[in-house]
């Protein structure tokens, strides 16, 4: 008899004086101490705190949160939690202040959330606890991975795995590939070639023209014997010079330059037929005389 009292007694003395090794795996895993808006809005708006269970399910009905003060508490019920009361294995269970006036989650400054299964006493150690300093709004506090050591400041995830929020990486820009110079080498200007004349090609004619003409026979000489009656004198030369008829520069044509030349070649022609009947006569009266005498 005395046996099984002291059986009992070890008993309730082990579940009064270690909770925190029955529920080892029940972990406060995340706090909102400055949601947007009222602080102590309604749920699922205001503040609010995140337990994780690693470990078999717990039912929490009627656990107490506390803040920093002893006297700052947060009964759980059915009212102020997700959805029902109990913590299921590798789950999650979000209790909200939910309009209580007395508990209340720190914005600046030091803060610890404490969990017991009832009412704080001197004999009674917490649950699990959690601590932060100081809060952004909109921006969560919590365990990374859930249940860990590690406190991270995060996107709030109520009822969900605690995940860092990764910076988008900055696409930096591609450089652009800078060209290599090209080596310009300077190019001689082409050197003018003289422009060369292009020779005039002269007609050469072998028909004189009529300058040439008259020019060639400048002067011709006749010869007249003066022995008149036997009786001999000097003979007497007749120098026939041609004038060059003057053309102005004008060229004249081929049939106009023979017609020239054969002109004066019948006037040379002329005079000499007439010198010479002039002489015939002198000498014909001459030896007339004579022999009238």
């Amino acid at each position: 008899m005395k046996i099984s009292i002291i059986f009992i007694y070890l008993f309730l003395l082990f579940f009064t004086l270690s909770p925190q090794k029955v529920f080892a795996a029940l972990y406060i895993n995340e706090v909102l101490p400055n949601p947007s808006g009222d602080d102590n809005a309604k749920k699922p708006e205001g503040e609010w705190v995140e337990l994780f269970n690693s470990g078999e399910d717990v039912d929490v009905l009627g656990w107490v949160l506390y803040d920093a003060e002893d006297t700052h508490k947060l009964v759980i019920t059915q009212d102020n939690t997700s959805g029902g009361a109990v913590v299921p294995t590798n789950g999650w269970l979000v209790i909200y202040r939910n309009g209580d006036s007395d508990f209340s989650l720190n914005n600046t400054g030091d803060e610890t959330v404490r969990l017991f299964n009832k009412e704080i006493g001197a004999d009674l150690a917490p649950i699990s606890t959690f601590s932060y300093s100081g809060s952004k709004e909109a921006r969560s506090w919590g365990r990374v991975p859930d249940g860990s050591d590690s406190i991270q400041q995060l996107d709030p995830s109520p009822g969900s795995a605690n995940m860092v929020q990764l910076p988008t990486p900055t696409l930096l820009p591609t450089p652009t590939k800078i060209p290599t110079p090209t080596k310009i080498t300077p190019t001689k200007s082409p050197t003018k070639a003289p422009v060369t004349p292009a020779p005039t090609q002269k007609i050469s004619s072998s028909i004189p023209s009529a300058g040439q003409a008259l020019g060639t026979a400048t002067s011709t000489k006749v010869n007249i014997p003066t022995s008149v009656l036997g009786q001999s004198t000097k003979s007497a030369t007749v120098t026939l010079s041609a004038t060059p008829i003057e053309s102005n520069n004008k060229v004249k044509t081929l049939g106009s330059s023979q017609n020239n030349i054969f002109r004066i070649l019948i006037g040379i022609g002329i005079a000499i037929f007439v010198f010479s009947c002039g002489i015939l006569l002198f000498r014909y009266y001459k030896h007339k005389k004579i022999d009238n005498e």
